[in-house]
């Protein structure tokens, strides 16, 4: 018996070295793009100039077309929103109390929420709000999870006074469901849509819901974010001037280098026929003139190098408006990508000026 199980481990070896033979080896490329790709490369560097709009509204109607953002110029939701659907209330979680509940998105998907209250915080008050949107991951890690790169800064947040809302994005957390979000996105682009495009809908559904909250300080709403929170926080008051404040940390860029000539970074960013309508740097002038802080550590994967060179365009608008002192750029020493809680919570502060409740 045991001979016989020697002669069928040899005659089993024998075939898997046959089909090595003929079986020809499948060479499988990594995810990597090289400058080789010479007429790209020679696209991406023709690539329209910044400043292309002098007609405001036609450039944002154009942004929203891109990314495919499922409404109209201007923004006016008020008549198509739901409210939220609380599903637990009155929870805890390292000193702060916080909801669970979702909104009904333009196409019924419902999208999870998360509402971190400061503390002592009174029902007949309203306070000054910001809306931290997640990046890749869950927005579990925002709300909870210090030692994810968002660092919990719905929580820190909250701690310092502000009502905090926290945003779950299609295919990530709660909505894994919906699929992967590269998949999402694949198929999103078959009608002219995008990922963001979807993600970016729904914040401007919240931003509309947050308008018909009792507790909520219209004048002032700040959003915030790292990563794809950075760009939703960043891309959501290029639309709506009813975010009053902004915060953007790991994303600041150039889509014609960060996500192009550099071939790095998830392939969701990389939005078909961006650079046919300007830069990031362009969209992001939107802002102007109200006040906002791009972060980009000196370790970021999102190099301050590029961040550096698109402040300086975003910094020429808001100096032909007279307000360059509303903008800033830091690029804090040995910070790689994650959420900044103090340099966060230190613009908010300054510019909604808590001790005013």
């Amino acid at each position: 018996m045991k001979i016989m199980g020697q002669i069928l481990t040899n005659i089993k070896l024998i075939i898997k070295k046959l089909l090595k033979i003929i079986k020809p080896k499948v060479i499988i490329p990594e995810n990597k793009f090289s400058v080789k790709n010479y007429g790209i490369i020679e696209r991406l560097e023709k690539a329209l100039p910044s400043n292309l709009y002098k007609d405001k509204v036609e450039f944002i109607n154009n942004i929203i077309n891109v990314f495919g953002i499922q409404v109209e110029y201007p923004i006016e939701l008020n008549h198509k929103v739901e409210g939220f659907k609380i599903i637990r209330k009155n929870l805890k979680y390292n000193g702060i109390v916080y909801d669970e509940s979702q909104f009904k998105s333009y196409d019924g998907v419902n999208i999870p929420i998360y509402t971190m209250y400061p503390p002592q915080f009174k029902n007949n008050q309203k306070y000054p709000t910001i809306i931290i949107f997640s990046g890749h991951g869950s927005a579990s890690q925002v709300a909870f999870d210090e030692l994810s790169y968002q660092h919990a800064c719905g929580t820190a947040m909250a701690k310092r006074g502000f009502l905090v809302y926290i945003m779950e994005n299609r295919g990530m957390g709660k909505l894994s469901y919906l699929g992967n979000h590269l998949r999402i996105d694949a198929i999103a682009r078959l009608t002219g849509g995008s990922w963001y495009g979807e993600i970016l809908t729904d914040a401007l559904w919240l931003l509309e819901i947050l308008h018909l909250q009792p507790n909520v300080d219209v004048s002032r709403i700040g959003s915030a974010g790292v990563s794809t929170g950075g760009a939703v926080s960043m891309i959501s008051a290029s639309l709506d001037a009813r975010i009053s404040t902004v915060y953007v940390q790991g994303f600041l860029g150039s889509y014609r280098t960060t996500f192009g000539s550099r071939g790095i970074h998830c392939l969701c960013g990389h939005i078909p026929g961006i650079l046919k309508i300007g830069d990031m740097s362009d969209i992001a002038s939107l802002i102007a003139p109200r006040p906002a802080l791009f972060v980009n550590g000196t370790t970021d994967s999102f190099y301050s190098s590029d961040a550096q060179s698109a402040f300086y365009k975003i910094l020429s608008v808001y100096k032909n408006l007279n307000v360059e002192s509303n903008v800033k750029f830091l690029a804090p020493k040995g910070v790689g990508h994650e959420f900044s809680v103090e340099k966060a919570a230190s613009w908010f502060n300054e510019h909604f000026n808590l001790e005013n409740l």
